[in-house]
């Protein structure tokens, strides 16, 4: 289990629309960072798929040219709270990184 200290103001609060069947969805994503600067995304929503494409959608928008290698469910405490994070492995050529997904709103 990882355990994150999140500083307390968000890096970033970005807003995601998904559209299906007529049917619009938006979801928060708020950006937080570590005291040990590892990259903590929360994901506000109910919707699963919704929830699954901001991710996506937040890793081409904050890092464009990089490509998700491997994902995996996790348990995690953020803050002193137990939750569920989808860890995601990205890379491009030069560099490989972990984010973070707090997915509990959705899970």
């Amino acid at each position: 289990m990882s355990i994150f200290n999140l500083r307390p103001e968000p890096v970033a609060s970005l807003e995601y629309k998904k559209e299906d069947k007529g049917k619009t969805t938006t979801v928060g994503i708020i950006e937080f960072e570590s005291d040990a600067g590892e990259m903590v995304v929360k994901i506000v929503t109910r919707d699963n798929f919704a929830g699954i494409d901001a991710e996506y959608a937040f890793i081409n928008y904050k890092f464009p040219g990089y490509m998700v290698t491997m994902q995996s469910l996790m348990k995690a405490t953020i803050n002193d709270k137990h939750v569920m994070c989808d860890r995601l492995t990205i890379r491009n050529e030069d560099d490989e990184r972990q984010v973070y997904f707090d997915i509990s709103d959705f899970l």
